[in-house]
């Protein structure tokens, strides 16, 4: 580098050296396997179509009444629904897919194995905050967050496989 400047001596850069150190959350350094795209919707959907299956089942364990039951599916459906913008906001912004899925399932695990603790199941009220909670924990799966890592995984694979084989794995789990 040549002599400072006034720019280096007041302690900020010139604009090619701060452009240079800027992080670049467009490019990543490492390529992500296809399979794994492959594999997180084949195992995240069976996943959903197993506990799907049997949430009546729990519902009617822990003595639930229908009325009960309806507002816990409410509340299910609006968390995911409001929890896919908040999850998609927070992936724009960190430009990280990956991190906040897994520590999005991660939570939606915990918030589930919390479910099976009497002290949960005695109560109508944590049955359905914990519900909705791991729900709303559990939504960057199933929204536009798995769509973008997707989009993402193809691009660094120069577009070699298209969107649809990846989903399609979705299908042949449920």
């Amino acid at each position: 580098m040549g002599p400072p400047t006034e720019a280096a001596s007041s302690g900020t850069r010139g604009n090619a050296e701060v452009e240079q150190s800027a992080p670049d959350h467009g490019a990543l350094p490492v390529r992500t396997p296809l399979w794994t795209v492959k594999a997180y919707q084949y195992l995240g959907t069976a996943a959903w179509a197993c506990s799907f299956r049997l949430i009546g089942v729990y519902y009617n364990y822990v003595g639930l009444h229908r009325a009960q039951m309806g507002y816990i599916t409410f509340g299910r459906r609006l968390s995911s629904f409001l929890g896919g913008f908040i999850w998609a906001h927070v992936c724009d912004r960190t430009g990280e897919y990956k991190r906040v899925l897994i520590a999005s399932q991660c939570v939606c695990m915990i918030s589930n194995l919390c479910l099976l603790l009497p002290a949960v199941q005695a109560r109508y009220g944590f049955i359905f905050s914990t519900i909705v909670f791991g729900n709303f924990a559990g939504s960057a799966a199933s929204s536009g967050v798995i769509d973008a890592l997707c989009y993402r995984v193809l691009a660094q694979h120069g577009n070699t496989e298209t969107y649809g084989n990846q989903r399609l794995w979705s299908a042949l789990a449920a």
